[in-house]
């Protein structure tokens, strides 16, 4: 009797738990591979908080030899993944991830020094990651919830954590896209929770412009949801962006700081203070000019202007832009910065780009999680009926096409050295959303269930490919001598695709030679850390 009341006891914990233990199960997964899978795209955010712990800043002047020594990467006088202005080293992208890993950080260096080429600093970088990329599983499961079963929200957070680059990407290392799919992951599960209670709207501001500031393509994102806000929740514009502001003025004070050299403090608070004033009532303005027209209007202007962007923009030549080159050029607006002084690298065939970006062999999002095909299979009953959900969600697929149009003009549409889809890997939270209206019809259909749980294995096999193979060498040049960047060919190639040569080359616990700095640990050596 006694026995059987435990196991009762027990199975209740399991139950009233089980969310908590597929957390921890998550974050486990994350970190089995006993390795960082990284990029040289993301060293500043292993030195921005030891930056702000030793020197109390967040320029990188510092470490500029150490880098130059170990680890150059050198496009004219300095690395790439560096950006010089005004006599200060910065980071080319976001300072957002800097400022995530610093909890991490500050808690190593209690124990102990942390330096230069430390054998732990990737580890920690990856532990700041994988706790991103858990708490944004954690938000898709409460999004998913919300507008299913539980049952379906443990298969649609399975889905987003492991059958998606989130898993061999995301959270290896800690990129942009990692601080990104956090803030757009609660950015979603706010829009859900918004639909039966308005006043969630509101912290939207801070999650979207969280959002713009890890990845500054996601202004289209943020671009689309307010226009969502505005012919939805009108009410709630001006607390949604007075939400907006914390991080616009660390946006603003960052770059009138680093780029403009504005040192004095009270003249840095004034102009930070001016520049909140005229985003607030540029965006009350654009609020004011949309209500007076339709929503279908408001979306045809919006994406005409984006196609005669491209379309027309890009065939001029700019001549003197110096100065604003200099300001852009240093990811003052990143993404779409570039535009307007490299228009050479957003010339990309549009039909070509969104063909690579979807189905390419090496690259494509629908060839690496195949079982997100579903996800636009779901369109059907989005446009069948129109109801307040099906608008939430068809707001939801234009957040998709926005950015995978948007990438599908970049020149290096395939995100250079990395694995699978990295450059449109912030759509994943909305995909794995649009999951939800399609699961209830193949819950009653036998062949499409398993159709779908095959495009899910898959999905998660491949993934697997990456957590554990995956170590550059394909993109480096593989069995053809050649690296990616200069016979972009082999991107095309079905024999010689990325996922077939790890399939013939498996790297199971790749250990980093010891000589590197950047990566020094390995399996062994972690465990007997351990």
């Amino acid at each position: 009797m006694d026995a059987s009341k435990y196991l009762f006891s027990l199975k209740n914990h399991f139950k009233r738990k089980k969310l908590v233990y597929f957390l921890i199960l998550v974050f486990i997964v994350y970190n089995i591979n006993f390795r960082v899978v990284t990029s040289a795209d993301n060293y500043p955010s292993y030195y921005i908080p030891l930056s702000i712990l030793n020197e109390g800043n967040l320029y990188l002047n510092e470490y500029f030899d150490d880098f130059m020594e170990y680890k150059p990467n050198i496009v004219g006088k300095k690395p790439y993944y560096l950006s010089y202005t005004r006599g200060y080293y910065i980071a080319m992208g976001t300072f957002i991830n800097g400022l995530f890993a610093l909890p991490i950080f500050f808690f190593a260096s209690i124990f102990s020094s942390i330096y230069f080429g430390h054998w732990a600093i990737p580890y920690l970088a990856k532990l700041t990651a994988t706790i991103l990329c858990t708490l944004s599983t954690l938000f898709i499961f409460l999004s998913a919830k919300r507008l299913s079963n539980e049952k379906s929200a443990f298969l649609i957070a399975g889905i987003f954590a492991f059958a998606s680059n989130m898993w061999a990407v995301a959270s290896q290392d800690l990129w942009s896209h990692t601080s990104s799919i956090f803030f757009i992951s609660l950015s979603v599960y706010l829009l859900i929770r918004a639909l039966k209670d308005e006043k969630y709207v509101q912290y939207l501001g801070f999650s979207l412009s969280g959002a713009v500031l890890s990845r500054s393509s996601n202004i289209l994102i943020a671009a689309i949801i307010f226009f969502y806000i505005v012919f939805h929740y009108e009410k709630q514009v001006k607390n949604f962006l007075l939400y907006t502001l914390p991080f616009a003025s660390l946006f603003f004070a960052y770059n009138l700081f680093y780029q403009l050299g504005v040192k004095n403090f009270f003249l840095l608070l004034l102009f930070v203070i001016l520049l909140d004033f005229i985003l607030f009532g540029f965006l009350l303005s654009l609020k004011f000019i949309l209500r007076r027209t339709s929503q279908k209007t408001a979306f045809i202007f919006f994406f005409a202007f984006i196609f005669l962007f491209f379309a027309f923009f890009m065939n001029f030549e700019i001549k003197d832009l110096s100065f604003l080159k200099s300001i852009i050029s240093d990811d003052l607006l990143g993404d779409i910065g570039y535009l307007f002084y490299m228009k050479t690298v957003w010339s990309y065939s549009l039909i070509k780009g969104l063909f690579g970006l979807l189905f390419n062999p090496s690259r494509g999002l629908l060839i690496y999680s195949p079982v997100f095909i579903f996800s636009f299979a779901s369109l059907y009953f989005i446009f069948k009926k129109k109801n307040k959900f099906n608008v939430f969600l068809s707001f939801m697929f234009l957040c998709v096409v926005s950015i995978v149009l948007f990438y599908s003009k970049y020149l290096h549409w395939y995100g250079g050295w990395s694995f699978g889809y990295r450059v449109i890997l912030d759509v994943i939270p909305f995909l794995s959303i649009l999951l939800i209206p399609i699961l209830k019809i193949i819950n009653k259909n036998i062949c499409l269930k398993t159709l779908f749980l095959i495009f899910v294995f898959i999905s998660l096999f491949i993934q697997l490919i990456g957590v554990f193979s995956y170590d550059n060498s394909w993109n480096a040049g593989g069995t053809k001598g050649c690296n990616i960047d200069v016979c972009k060919e082999r991107l095309w190639s079905l024999k010689d695709s990325q996922l077939l040569y790890y399939l013939k080359n498996p790297r199971i616990n790749y250990c980093y030679p010891k000589t590197d700095p950047f990566h020094v640990m390995c399996k062994k050596r972690f465990i007997a850390l351990l």
